[in-house]
């Protein structure tokens, strides 16, 4: 093989000598040791990288970073992170860095880059904390330089609105968005007839982080635009906007589903009122334009299906405007009605995705109410209802459920309590502790119990990290297995990098 060959080359004629044989090749000196060698230098070669460019540029000094590095104790916890990774514990590790205003020691820099540039999912937390070397770093290697939103809009936001990739551009929207709400969207205006149907898209997932009147116009242009996934994006947007013209014509057409009916009781006594609800009878090929789908899911009847979807984007207030009845009331008017269980989802769906809607806080109590009375603990329903309130609502409900009386017991209040993947407040995560003593059969010594008692590891306050300790060890006298084993020491890890950043 002489220098001028290129390795690709020499690699496919060997392959070819090797399929046919040496001695048919004719080739000389073709012994398959021989043969092996070539193959073997042809390959190094080859694996070697790219040519060296003639022309040598300068490399930039990296600035001078005004940050104070983080502590020994601190670096040493985030180098342990590292060697065996866990994205939410780094995470974690990148928020209390930032937060208390300390950055990542050089050396560490290149290794945290590498680990957070394989990540799907690359929050900017991560890079801030890297500070200047981290951004400089960057620069050199295209494998580091990923688009994350930043706190400040670029002064070239224009250009690269114009110019950049999609990863770019989104994470410039979302960049603008935060900052200049208006701004952002004359940016998607700008460029809509231009852009691909999956940046159309994701664009309107943006818009929808903190949508408002004002973007209304462009999401209902939306409704009729020629992508179908973008048509689902601006409904789902303009469903969780109060007040908005498609949540209007849902609660109209919710108007026709809900029948109210009044029994005269006799004299001197109130009017029993009972709700019925009539699912439509034929599909409006209006509804599409607002996300409707036709075509019901497997092993849900049609009728019903479009029912819910009406039911799920309407105002709550649609049921007590035509009934006259408080939320608790009218569960309990509606509980007869066969339909009782598809309204009941329904309604868990409306507050979930318009939490700003009127009256939702209101329902929200009437329900948790009615899960308590009916012994209701769908945890995917609940699930919605907390998870759409603000984190101190959400403990605050979820406790107010678990502690009622009749409350539901075993594995299920593990599954319940974390069903919000917010981080827990140490007064909840005492209080918690506590609920999943009472509920948990001693001795429990089962696998069911261990993504759960994964999960509060991932929650639960590090000043209660010993009560949870306690509460484990209480469960399995006869010792933990391999799997609760790492939970417990992610506790330990999560209580010791917080008392770091305090210190």
């Amino acid at each position: 093989m002489s220098a001028g060959e290129g390795p690709s080359r020499v690699l496919k004629e060997l392959s070819v000598t090797a399929l046919l044989g040496t001695d048919r090749t004719g080739r000389e000196g073709g012994t398959p040791a021989t043969l092996l060698a070539r193959a073997a230098v042809a390959g190094t070669r080859a694996r070697a990288g790219r040519r060296c460019r003639a022309v040598v540029e300068a490399v930039v000094t990296c600035p001078e970073d005004s940050c104070a590095a983080a502590t020994a104790s601190q670096t040493a916890t985030l180098e342990r992170l590292l060697v065996s990774p866990d994205a939410d514990l780094i995470q974690e590790w990148c928020t209390l860095a930032r937060a208390r205003g300390v950055r990542v020691p050089g050396v560490v820099v290149p290794v945290l880059l590498d680990w957070w540039a394989r990540q799907p999912g690359r929050t900017h937390e991560v890079l801030e904390v890297t500070g200047t070397r981290g951004a400089w770093l960057a620069g050199l290697n295209p494998h580091w330089r990923k688009p994350v939103a930043v706190s400040t809009i670029p002064a070239d936001a224009d250009e690269v609105w114009q110019t950049g990739s999609a990863a770019e551009r989104v994470a410039l929207l979302v960049t603008v968005r935060k900052n200049d709400a208006a701004r952002a969207v004359a940016m998607v205006r700008a460029t809509w007839d231009a852009d691909g149907a999956e940046e159309r898209r994701k664009f309107v997932e943006v818009l929808g982080q903190g949508a408002s009147a004002a973007d209304e116009p462009l999401l209902e242009s939306a409704l009729d635009d020629r992508g179908k996934t973008v048509r689902r994006e601006a409904a789902r947007v303009l469903t969780g906007l109060a007040g908005s013209a498609l949540r209007a014509r849902m609660s109209e057409r919710a108007k026709g589903l809900i029948c109210v009916e009044t029994t005269n009781a006799g004299s001197g006594r109130r009017a029993k009122r009972t709700i019925k609800i009539e699912p439509p009878k034929a599909f409006d090929k209006a509804w599409e334009r607002d996300g409707i789908e036709e075509q019901a899911a497997a092993g849900k009847g049609k009728r019903a299906f479009w029912m819910v979807q009406v039911l799920s984007a309407a105002d709550l207030s649609t049921w007590t405007a035509l009934s006259g009845l408080a939320p608790s009331e009218l569960l309990a008017a509606l509980s007869e009605d066969e339909y009782f269980d598809d309204a009941f989802g329904a309604m868990c769906a409306s507050i979930a995705g318009c939490p700003r809607q009127p009256d939702a806080a209101l329902w929200s109590d009437a329900i948790i109410s009615a899960c308590v009375e009916r012994g209701i603990a769908s945890e995917e329903r609940l699930s919605l209802i907390w998870g759409s309130q603000t984190a101190e609502r959400s403990e605050a409900l979820r406790l107010r459920f678990l502690g009622g009386e009749g409350a539901v017991k075993g594995e299920v209040v593990w599954r319940l309590l974390t069903s919000d993947q917010r981080a827990w407040s140490l007064e909840f995560s005492r209080r918690a502790i506590e609920i999943l003593r009472d509920a948990t059969p001693k001795s429990a010594g089962t696998w069911e119990f261990w993504a759960p008692i994964e999960w509060v590891s991932r929650l639960l306050h590090p000043g209660a990290a010993d009560l949870f300790e306690g509460l484990v060890a209480e469960m399995y006298p006869g010792g933990p297995s391999e799997s609760i084993r790492k939970s417990l020491d992610r506790v330990r890890l999560r209580a010791e990098m917080h008392r770091e950043f305090q210190s």
